[in-house]
């Protein structure tokens, strides 16, 4: 619908904003949730990276483009990725690791009574993460990201509170 208003009406400006998983104070979603786990989950032959965006840089971005910033489509996410290792490092917690058939059979058991949240369809995005580059974003539109993935992930830990280990 995006495409079909731009091809549409050429005087249109519009920007898009591809936003990575959104981290901050209060910030609890089902990215989150999972690094709550008692122990994380890694899919076999995965580093399933996620990149994380502080939440008021997603402001700051929406505000750049109010104040007319170069329009387009750009990915919005903290320079860097944290692959599931990293996380498991950064928050002093085991990793269990399964074979994506395993992990999938195993959401379509949970999920089918409404025991878990998550379902078997959301494994392939787990499996392949997407890692948004944020290249335009910083040399097209002009705005860079107050903190990295990194910076964003420990950031959110702090201001809620959550330890998170010292080895990193």
């Amino acid at each position: 619908m995006l495409v079909q208003a731009r091809t549409d009406h050429l005087a249109l400006a519009q920007t898009v904003l591809c936003i990575g998983t959104i981290l901050g104070e209060q910030v609890h979603n089902q990215i989150t949730a999972l690094f709550e786990k008692p122990r994380l989950i890694a899919i076999r032959g995965s580093a399933s990276p996620f990149v994380f965006i502080w939440d008021e840089d997603v402001t700051g971005a929406i505000a750049h483009a109010l104040a007319g910033a170069p329009t387009g489509c750009f990915n919005l996410a903290g320079d860097g990725a944290l692959g599931i290792r990293e996380i498991e490092q950064r928050l002093g917690k085991g990793c269990i690791e399964w074979p994506a058939r395993v992990l999938k059979a195993a959401l379509a058991v949970g999920s089918a009574p409404g025991v878990s949240r998550y379902g078997p369809e959301q494994l392939e995005f787990l499996r392949y993460r997407p890692v948004l580059a944020n290249r335009a974003l910083k040399e097209v539109f002009g705005y860079r990201p107050t903190k990295t993935s990194a910076q964003a992930f420990v950031a959110a830990r702090a201001a809620q509170a959550i330890p998170i280990s010292r080895s990193r």
